[in-house]
């Protein structure tokens, strides 16, 4: 019966229905795969911001981590990067996005079709069905990696702001500071290069990363 019913079909539709049932299993099994948490929003999606080929980000990046402590009062760092609205290749060219263009594509083209329309017609309007929705899968993805990269904090944000010692800095051993970064009151460790110690509730300005925490000074 099967072989009957598909050698009735022009051979448009069948190279349709081979691109429809390939792309259908391969899309599903990638939303089976991100619903039981292989693979997230970024993998499929690609970076919400890539600073990559941002001039002076890497540099930033890595003087944090290699800076010897003394030299960090003096060196610049950049509270934010650019926002990107444009949207790239490798986060629009996805499996995923490359696989739900190509199942709604040709899906779009079947019924199409079966609505009489001209097959040049069918054509065009499934590759523009197809082509809107992997871009909308390429936004969602990219405002999803955006939702988890706001809700990180980071201690670019708090160079030049004032903060309050909570465990006090002795010369040359860590304490802690209080300080508002991203809108949240946040506890960072922080040290300085004043000669004198810094007692709880001392207020200083944060004035450069140093390490994983902040280097502070008195104000």
């Amino acid at each position: 019966m099967f072989n009957t019913w598909w050698e009735t079909l022009p051979l448009f539709i069948q190279i349709m229905y081979i691109i429809a049932v390939g792309s259908s299993v391969l899309l599903i099994l990638q939303l089976v795969l991100l619903i039981i948490g292989i693979g997230s929003a970024a993998d499929i999606g690609g970076n919400a911001s890539d600073t990559g080929g941002i001039e002076g980000v890497g540099d930033i990046e890595a003087m944090g981590d290699a800076t010897p402590i003394g030299d960090l009062e003096s060196a610049e760092f950049d509270s934010g990067t650019p926002a990107h609205s444009e949207l790239t290749a490798a986060q629009i060219f996805t499996l995923l996005g490359i696989s739900a263009f190509f199942a709604v594509f040709s899906w779009g083209a079947i019924l199409m079709y079966a609505a009489n329309l001209p097959t040049i017609l069918c054509l065009v309007l499934g590759i523009l069905a197809g082509t809107a929705v992997m871009f909308g899968i390429a936004k969602l993805t990219v405002a999803i990696s955006k939702l988890s990269e706001d809700g990180t904090e980071d201690l670019n944000n708090a160079v030049g702001k004032t903060a309050e010692v909570y465990i006090p800095i002795i010369p040359g051993k860590q304490g802690k500071v209080t300080v508002e970064v991203q809108g949240k009151l946040t506890e960072a460790d922080a040290v300085s290069d004043d000669d004198d110690i810094l007692g709880t509730g001392t207020v200083v300005m944060v004035t450069a990363l140093a390490g994983d925490g902040v280097l502070v000074k008195r104000i």
